[in-house]
C-alpha cells in the first residue's frame, strides 16, 4: 500500500471478516468476503479507496492488472516488494475449455504469458481494469504455467458487498 522508500508504514488490525455464506471450500464457489478494519485509514496520494464497478465488464482481451504477495514461484520465496502483472481479459467460454464445470458467471479469467500471473499467496489480491477492480483472485494452475487465472467477478456480488459496507 505504501512505497517503502518513500513513507512511514502503517498497520491496521482485522475487527470483523465476514464470509459469504454460500462460500464453498472445495469448488471455490462465491469465493469473497470482506475485513472490517480496527481503525481507519488516512487517504493520500499512494493510499487511495478501491473503486468498485457500477455495471457489469467482460470484454475479451481488454487489458487489466492483477497485483498481489504471492511467491515469485512454485514454492518459491516471498517478494519484499508488491508485484503486479499486466494481464487481459479470457472470454468466460475460452476459460471453461480448461476449467470445465468450475467456471460460472460468477467468474472472470486473464490469460498471461508462462512466467507472470498468480501464485501462492496472491489469493484475494485485486484484478483491476481502468481503474476499477472487477476481480478478486480466486485460483489457477499453480505459479504462473500460461494457463488462465481465474477471478471471482467483483459485479456478481455487488448487493452483497453493498448490503455489509453501508
Amino acid at each position: 500500500m505504501v512505497d517503502p522508500y518513500c513513507c512511514a508504514l502503517f498497520t491496521r488490525y482485522r475487527a470483523k471478516h465476514i464470509i459469504h455464506p454460500g462460500f464453498n471450500y472445495n469448488s471455490l464457489k462465491n469465493d469473497v468476503g470482506l475485513i472490517m478494519l480496527n481503525s481507519s485509514i488516512s487517504f493520500n496520494y499512494l493510499v487511495r479507496p478501491v473503486v468498485l464497478p457500477t455495471l457489469d465488464f467482460d470484454s475479451s482481451g481488454y487489458p487489466a492488472v492483477v497485483s498481489g504477495w504471492g511467491t515469485l514461484a512454485l514454492r518459491g520465496p516471498s517478494p519484499r516488494l508488491l508485484r503486479y502483472s499486466n494481464t487481459r481479459l479470457l472470454s468466460i467460454k475460452d476459460c471453461y475449455n480448461y476449467y470445465r464445470d468450475r467456471i460460472s458467471a460468477s467468474n472472470i479469467c486473464t490469460l498471461t504469458r508462462r512466467g507472470q500471473g498468480n501464485c501462492h499467496g496472491d489469493s484475494g489480491g485485486p484484478l483491476v481494469s481502468d481503474g476499477v477492480q472487477i476481480g478478486i483472485v480466486s485460483f489457477g494452475q499453480p505459479c504462473a504455467l500460461g494457463l488462465p487465472d481465474v477471478y471471482t467477478r467483483v459485479w456478481s456480488y455487488m448487493d452483497w458487498i453493498k448490503y455489509h459496507i453501508r
